[in-house]
């Protein structure tokens, strides 16, 4: 999944919990975006892009680009979720730079205890992953979701091929709209 459409998503997840990004309107998407070298205020994103940034969930990279093509790794997509939700915390100085991220995850109810080794948070993010912390943290937050979303399974087309830990946190995040499948 793009990164773009994983922000899409961790924007979804922080509007539907409830918090307020403020007006976008009054934030200087142009200011904003123009700190990355690689997106302007005219692409699709750039409002989420901006929201995100002000919210402390992203940063972008070091060289100064966002890299929209770029599938999101477990630790950016994690530091996105808590930074977006709560507030940005300083980068790990000895090993991985997301772990004070994934350590504030885990105290928050998340992720669980050892689930992100910081050997795998280099790795792609995949979409069960990602919607079981998105369900963790909108659960966290007091949302509440369907009863029985079980009516879903046959819109998502490769429901069997989701391990079976995954499958209800994916129908919930699925029928909240958190997550999307592809056409």
């Amino acid at each position: 999944m793009k990164k773009s459409m994983i922000i899409l998503a961790i924007v979804l997840v922080l509007s539907t919990v409830g918090f307020a990004f403020g007006s976008i309107a009054n934030v200087n998407i142009q200011d904003i975006v123009s700190r990355f070298s690689d997106i302007s205020e005219n692409h699709w994103f750039a409002k989420t892009v901006a929201t995100l940034v002000e919210r402390g969930g992203i940063d972008g990279y070091t060289d100064g680009t966002f890299k929209p093509q770029r599938e999101i790794t477990q630790g950016e997509f994690i530091k996105t979720v808590v930074g977006s939700l709560h507030q940005e915390l300083p980068l790990a100085k000895d090993g991985h730079w997301a772990m004070n991220y994934i350590r504030r995850a885990v105290e928050l109810g998340y992720i669980e205890e050892g689930e992100y080794p910081e050997a795998n948070l280099n790795n792609i993010i995949n979409r069960y992953q990602m919607a079981k912390i998105i369900v963790n943290a909108a659960v966290a937050q007091g949302e509440t979701f369907m009863e029985n979303p079980s009516s879903y399974i046959e819109r998502i087309k490769d429901y069997n091929s989701i391990p079976v830990g995954y499958k209800e946190l994916v129908l919930k995040a699925y029928t909240q709209g958190l997550l999307g499948g592809y056409p």
